[in-house]
């Protein structure tokens, strides 16, 4: 009987002791602030570092933020001739405003909107509007229909309900 009262008490002490170590070590990891800070890894002292805080501490740098507009239909879907034709007009005249990168807008008319398909023979991709195939007929309407719907923008770019279209700039 002796010799079990004893050796549960050693056990008692080794998980008292146990439980103090972890306490100390779980109070200690509290002090530990993460750090997620991307700068501390690029070197601060390049040319090119320099001149990027220089530019991003200007106070009419935008922060890269975007401006999106909504382009709509009163009725009927964005397949149809005038409405393409003055979306493309919109696209044309906000990339003609001061500080627009036009590299960065994105709209139905512009290259970077494009489609990619697998094939059995490897990949096609194009434009959701090829302008040089844009016309006012039922077949280049259906074609466009087609590339949106390839595209998957339908839910970003093009409203679920295909009455409206967004830029991006």
């Amino acid at each position: 009987g002796r010799g079990t009262n004893r050796l549960s008490k050693i056990e008692c002490l080794l998980c008292l002791g146990r439980i103090n170590d972890i306490t100390r070590s779980k109070t200690h990891l509290t002090f530990v602030t993460p750090d997620t800070r991307l700068d501390r890894l690029v070197p601060a002292s390049h040319e090119f570092v320099v001149q990027a805080k220089s530019f991003l501490a200007d106070d009419t740098f935008a922060g890269g933020s975007y401006v999106r507009v909504a382009v709509s239909r009163q009725a009927g879907t964005i397949f149809n001739y005038d409405y393409l034709k003055t979306l493309q007009e919109i696209s044309d005249e906000l990339s003609l405003m001061d500080g627009v990168d036009t590299g960065g807008l994105i709209s139905l008319w512009t290259p970077n909107m494009s489609w990619f398909s697998i094939t059995p023979e490897g990949y096609e991709s194009g434009k959701v509007i090829e302008t040089r195939f844009f016309a006012d007929t039922e077949a280049s309407m259906q074609q466009i229909r087609t590339n949106v719907l390839r595209a998957g923008i339908v839910g970003s770019y093009v409203a679920n309900n295909f009455q409206a279209s967004m830029i991006d700039f």
